[in-house]
């Protein structure tokens, strides 16, 4: 559980200043890639808590300083974090040599070295001088401008030739008609591009009607048929025993009635019963061989 301590001015002033200190240290380390000194502290955390400067107006202007600029050259120059020596070299170039001070980022104007020449400097090195020996030189591409291209030695660029035009035929089999076809200068028009719109809609609909869906749907019935074929011949091979032998129809309704007509089954009540049985006898009369 948190407790919360009662408002102190000058306790809460004193911890505002050491998280602005302790801000401070790491800003010079991720900044300047050093410790900040006492004098730099002292000035930095005046700047915020006396001059009324906020931290981003602290660090735009460290980054706006010689030393800054200085650990950023070393890095784009010589590809390398800058060392204490070379530091204090530059910088007593920077700040004007004698100043004594402390902090490098602070110092007298007198005798300073301007960035340009400190730069000019740097480049005069040994060190920058052996680094562009090892810089491998690539010869930039040749670009070649519009209509042009490269030669088969590729050491310059000539003019693209234009292709020879198809002599045209006297008699050709197809001429366009020039209704339907369209005239690439032809301006916008919505009503007769809205209509070639539809119309290419339909022609995409038919085609996928007669070369997807029916062969699919022929495929399918087919495969229908295939089961249903071969469902019959395996029930067909199951079969066991012989159909009756009976060449009178009359025969046959006597067989699957379960007797005779006349049976005394049937209820001659029943009106169902007495239509169904003079249906019965009509066709057993039709159908009989010896009728």
């Amino acid at each position: 559980m948190t407790t919360i301590l009662p408002y102190n001015p000058e306790t809460a002033a004193e911890e505002a200043k050491q998280r602005t200190q302790e801000w401070l240290r790491g800003v010079y380390k991720e900044e300047l890639d050093r410790d900040i000194g006492q004098e730099g502290l002292d000035y930095w955390t005046d700047d915020i808590h006396g001059r009324g400067q906020s931290r981003e107006d602290v660090l735009s202007n460290i980054r706006k300083s010689n030393e800054k600029w200085l650990v950023d050259t070393y890095k784009t120059e010589l590809d390398r974090d800058i060392d204490d020596e070379g530091r204090k070299y530059w910088m007593g170039d920077l700040r004007g040599k004698g100043s004594g001070k402390e902090d490098l980022t602070y110092g007298s104007d007198r005798d300073a070295q301007t960035r340009e020449q400190v730069l000019a400097n740097i480049k005069r090195s040994t060190e920058f001088k052996e680094k562009e020996k090892e810089k491998e030189i690539i010869p930039l591409p040749i670009v070649c401008g519009s209509g042009e291209q490269l030669n088969s030695a590729g050491t310059g660029c000539v003019s693209i030739p234009k292709p020879k035009p198809k002599p045209k035929d006297e008699n050709p089999r197809y001429k366009p008609d020039p209704r339907y076809t369209p005239d690439p200068s032809r301006p916008y028009n919505k009503y007769w591009d809205a209509i070639d719109a539809a119309a290419d809609a339909g022609n995409r609909m038919t085609d996928d009607y007669y070369q997807r869906f029916l062969p699919q749907m022929r495929k399918e019935v087919m495969l229908s048929i295939d089961e249903m074929g071969a469902a019959d011949r395996y029930h067909e091979s199951r079969y066991e025993g012989t159909p009756p032998d009976y060449i009178d129809p009359a025969d046959l309704f006597k067989k699957y009635r379960g007797g005779d007509s006349d049976s005394s089954d049937d209820d001659d009540n029943s009106d169902t019963v007495s239509s169904l049985s003079k249906r019965l006898a009509e066709l057993e009369k039709k159908y009989s061989i010896n009728s």
